[in-house]
């Protein structure tokens, strides 16, 4: 396993070397991707106007274009399980044609389209969908039940790679665990484990997640999924919906490989040399007002700032 490889000799390592470091690594397993920012991409790349049918059908389309190649990306680099919560309950306050156009239509590519489908089979993908499937009756989005159920029957023989799909779930952190284990408290008049928790929610017993990767802004905590996220997580954060491209994922493997390792050793391991710690005092002393998760204004679209450039106004 090497130990000195730089960032660059990494990035133009064959696919298969990657992989191969992958099974060396034993990790990640279990990835959660966070699509945000959908209807701001549509202001950036199309002309349509805000509240047209127009508008309304690209905020599903743009968002689903750049979540599949992200899924074919993860997936192709070995990944066996990916989480990505597309539907929260609060989405629903956004007005029967959002609801209606968007959010319709994003399940339909989703769960009903001939690309999605040959994807799931080509990548061999099984789908899962979690949460509160219960919010789409009485709804517009009522025909997408029928949709979900027929996809996860497709693939359901389909063992290279799991995806789950949260829909409906809360924006409240814990919320959903704190009523599933009273709900099991009532019952069996006992507190539940954590995997007996994650069994009943998810359907079946997953690991912990190894990253968490939010999209188009630094928040977005609401979209954690219940019971997988713990203190080795690791979280980054992606200016668009657009960035984790095939590059930008080899950036998040290398410094989960090969640049996070001390996080998990402690001081014990490092190299105690006077040049390694005025280095590090150097770091230290550059980072000092810095921000990470500021941004500026465009038109009123909150952009993330690089930290590297200068201040914008």
């Amino acid at each position: 396993m090497p130990s000195s490889i730089t960032l660059a000799q990494f990035l133009k390592l064959p696919r298969s070397e990657v992989l191969a470091l992958h099974t060396q690594f034993g990790f990640p397993n279990l990835g959660v991707f966070v699509v945000d920012g959908s209807r701001r991409l549509v202001l950036a790349y199309s002309d349509a106007e805000p509240g047209t049918e127009e508008f309304y059908l690209a905020a599903a389309h743009l968002p689903a274009q750049f979540l599949r190649s992200a899924v074919e990306t993860v997936f192709s680099y070995g990944l066996p399980t990916l989480m990505a919560p597309v539907l929260g309950r609060s989405l629903f306050r956004r007005g029967e044609d959002y609801v209606r156009l968007t959010l319709l239509e994003g399940l339909r590519l989703l769960f009903d389209s001939s690309e999605w489908s040959e994807m799931y089979q080509r990548l061999g993908v099984r789908v899962h969908v979690y949460g509160h499937l219960e919010c789409l009756r009485g709804t517009a989005c009522e025909p997408a039940l029928e949709w979900i159920e027929r996809t996860q029957k497709e693939t359901t023989a389909n063992q290279q790679h799991s995806l789950f799909y949260a829909v409906g779930e809360t924006s409240i952190v814990g919320e959903e665990a704190v009523q599933n284990a009273a709900a099991f408290f009532v019952e069996h008049q006992r507190i539940p484990t954590r995997e007996e928790q994650v069994q009943y929610y998810y359907g079946e017993l997953l690991p912990m997640a190894d990253w968490f990767i939010m999209t188009s802004k630094m928040s977005g905590m609401g979209a954690f999924p219940p019971l997988l996220i713990n203190s080795d997580t690791e979280l980054y954060f992606l200016p668009t919906v657009m960035g984790l491209t095939d590059n930008v994922y080899r950036r998040i493997l290398y410094d989960m490989w090969f640049g996070r390792s001390a996080l998990r050793q402690g001081v014990n391991c490092f190299e105690l040399t006077a040049e390694k710690r005025a280095a590090l005092r150097q770091a230290y002393d550059h980072s000092v007002g810095q921000v990470l998760g500021v941004g500026f204004e465009i038109g009123r679209v909150w952009v993330m700032k690089n930290i590297d450039t200068d201040e914008k106004s």
